[in-house]
C-alpha cells in the first residue's frame, strides 16, 4: 500500500495532492519508503523549497517538507546506506539551505533532526562531508587543517580565522 500512494505522490504533478499523500503516509516507519521519495527529495533540493511549494502555506510546506523527511527514519538504515548515493547530494543541499535563514530554516526544520538520526548510516567520507558542509556553514573563515582517517573514526580539525580551534569526529 505504502509504495502505490507513494508512487503516486512521485508521479502526480499536482502538489496538493503530493501533500495530501506525504502527509497520510508521514507517520509510517517503513526500510522502502527512503526510495521511494527519492525522486521528491532531489526535486526538492534542485528546485528550492521556496519555488517547488510556493502554492502551499507555510504550515503545508513544513508537512510537505517532513513527510520527504520522515523516509530517514532507524528503521531504514540499511535502505539509506544503499539510498544514500543518489540522496546525499540532496541532502547536503537542504541542510545548506535549512542553514540560509529564517524563512527556510522554517520550512526545512526537520532537516537537523534528519541529518543526527541519518549519520550512523552514512559511509566515512559522507560524514566528513556533511560536517565540513556544517563547520563552513557555522563559520566561513574555517580552515581545515587536517583530516585524519583510521579505521574507527574519522577526526576533521581546524581553526577559524579568530583562532579558535574545533574537532569534528565521526566513529564507525
Amino acid at each position: 500500500m505504502l509504495s502505490y500512494l507513494l508512487s503516486h505522490a512521485t508521479a502526480w504533478p499536482n502538489i496538493g495532492l503530493r501533500l495530501a499523500l506525504l502527509a497520510s503516509t508521514s507517520p509510517v516507519r517503513d526500510a522502502t519508503k527512503l526510495s521511494l521519495v527519492a525522486p521528491l527529495i532531489q526535486e526538492l533540493s534542485v528546485g528550492g523549497a521556496d519555488t517547488l511549494l510556493a502554492e502551499l502555506d507555510l504550515p503545508q510546506q513544513r508537512v510537505y517538507v517532513n513527510g520527504l523527511l520522515s523516509a530517514f527514519h532507524y528503521t531504514a538504515m540499511s535502505e539509506i546506506a544503499g539510498s544514500m548515493g543518489l540522496v546525499f547530494p540532496a541532502l547536503l543541499k537542504l541542510v545548506h539551505e535549512a542553514l540560509l535563514g529564517p524563512k527556510k530554516e522554517t520550512i526545512l526544520s526537520g532537516v537537523p533532526s534528519t541529518v543526527k538520526m541519518t549519520l550512523p548510516a552514512l559511509v566515512a567520507s559522507q560524514r566528513l562531508e556533511l560536517c565540513n558542509l556544517l563547520i563552513s556553514m557555522a563559520e566561513p573563515t574555517v580552515q581545515v587543517c587536517c583530516v585524519s582517517d583510521h579505521p574507527a573514526s574519522t577526526f576533521l580539525t581546524g581553526e577559524t580565522e579568530a583562532g579558535s580551534r574545533f574537532t569534528c569526529q565521526s566513529s564507525r
